[in-house]
């Protein structure tokens, strides 16, 4: 009856065993950072350990119950992942735009929870996670917007050899290999280089009109 109760103290409120992380070294090197004051217990539910409690009893008591310890692909989950993009909105809505929560909070943690999602990418037949919020550079400025509105740019300054920076929902993160399956299988986001409609433009001809009639001809000699 424990398991599945929401017994645990967290960081993020009453919560049961399974969804709760006690505190590790490994959460520890990817949720919590001095540079951005960044802390784990900011962004998932992280088991309250009184210092007054034997690390063992509480180690044994914590396995006992379902209390998850270490963070790896295998036992990171979608529904974390919507739990972490959905506090990272609510910390950071109202500032999503300022450099110093990009560079060392959100761009930091997304690229941790898509390492964490790199198991389970191959595991979904469809996005679950379409109406989960990412953040977005839009005409607007940064926003956060549902996954399936965002289109993430696979390639280096292909939003800006495009034309459309700005212009249509991007998502923060840029030519993160370990980004773009996560984000189109689960997510449901689409890649920026896949929906583009390249249309040729030669512009005006350099060529005066006699000039134009003789390289033609040359072209036609070189036919075989």
């Amino acid at each position: 009856r424990l398991r599945s109760s929401g017994i645990c103290p967290t960081s993020r409120g009453p919560r049961r065993p399974e969804v709760t992380w006690r505190r590790t070294p490994e959460i520890e090197r990817r949720f919590s950072s001095t540079r951005g004051h960044r802390d784990a217990n900011d962004l998932i539910p992280v088991l309250k350990q009184s210092p007054d409690l034997p690390a063992n009893a509480l180690r044994s008591f914590c396995e006992r119950l379902g209390v998850r310890a270490e963070m790896s692909p295998s036992t990171f989950t979608v529904d974390d992942a919507d739990l972490l993009c959905r506090q990272i909105e609510l910390l950071y809505g109202e500032s999503a735009g300022d450099p110093g929560a990009l560079r060392n909070v959100i761009k930091p943690v997304y690229r941790s929870m898509f390492e964490l999602l790199s198991g389970q990418a191959r595991a979904v037949s469809a996005p679950v996670l379409e109406t989960t919020p990412l953040l977005a550079e839009t005409a607007d400025g940064y926003r956060f917007l549902p996954a399936s509105e965002v289109l993430f740019a696979g390639t280096p300054g292909i939003k800006e050899r495009s034309g459309l920076a700005g212009r249509v929902p991007i998502f923060v993160l840029e030519a993160e290999p370990a980004a773009e399956a996560p984000l189109t299988s689960i997510f449901g986001c689409r890649v920026l280089e896949k929906v583009l409609d390249w249309q040729p433009d030669p512009g005006e001809c350099s060529l005066a009109r006699g000039e134009l009639v003789e390289m033609r001809n040359g072209l036609r000699q070189l036919v075989a």
